[in-house]
């Protein structure tokens, strides 16, 4: 459970960050905001859903945000995995609607198998828990383009990739590839 803690902190700052920064404590006065949702996947094989929302700290070219990320996905059948995953993104805007961003995330991944699992300890086998956290940062890079409706907000569709880390896995660190595709909306 301690591992969750550490996200949790950082996304309570990170949520803070857009408010502080400004001076404002009025959500109107901030300068964007977007919620996303799209395919998050280890491959075609680990199929996910992924939930985020944006908060950008700076209106500028060179655009600094924050993200929340919270990813459901099925590893090789035999196991879901949630991920709580905070994120600080640079945002260079190469047209005035298209961009490419680079994040790095700290994050906690919780593994649930399915059926029993059963451990060998002192001799005997024994039945333990199906579920575990494990700390997993991150590194991501995306591109977006940002399409202008009528009201004034944005559809921005996104694809990206993303390289995450499972630790402890057996002492070490597993390092895992994913990608996704996401349309977000683009509320200020």
């Amino acid at each position: 459970m301690k591992s969750w803690l550490i996200p949790l902190g950082v996304t309570y700052c990170l949520l803070l960050l857009p408010i502080k920064g400004h001076g404002q404590t009025n959500f109107q006065e901030l300068p964007s905001v977007s919620v996303g949702i799209g395919y998050f996947g280890e491959l075609f094989t680990h199929p996910g859903l992924v939930l985020y929302g944006d908060f950008a700290l700076n209106q500028d070219q060179n655009q600094w945000l924050t993200r929340v990320n919270l990813v459901h996905y099925r590893h090789r059948g035999h196991s879901a995995n949630t991920l709580l995953l905070p994120e600080l993104l640079f945002r260079r805007h190469t047209t005035r609607q298209s961009y490419w961003e680079a994040s790095v995330g700290a994050g906690s991944l919780y593994q649930r198998a399915h059926g029993q699992v059963v451990e060998f300890t002192e001799g005997s086998f024994s039945p333990t828990t199906s579920g575990r956290f494990y700390f997993a940062p991150s590194l991501g890079l995306r591109h977006g383009r940002a399409f202008q409706m009528s009201n004034g907000h944005a559809l921005v569709p996104n694809v990206g990739g993303r390289i995450f880390y499972q630790y402890p896995f057996h002492d070490f660190w597993l390092m895992r590839a994913a990608f996704d595709v996401s349309l977000s909306y683009q509320i200020k």
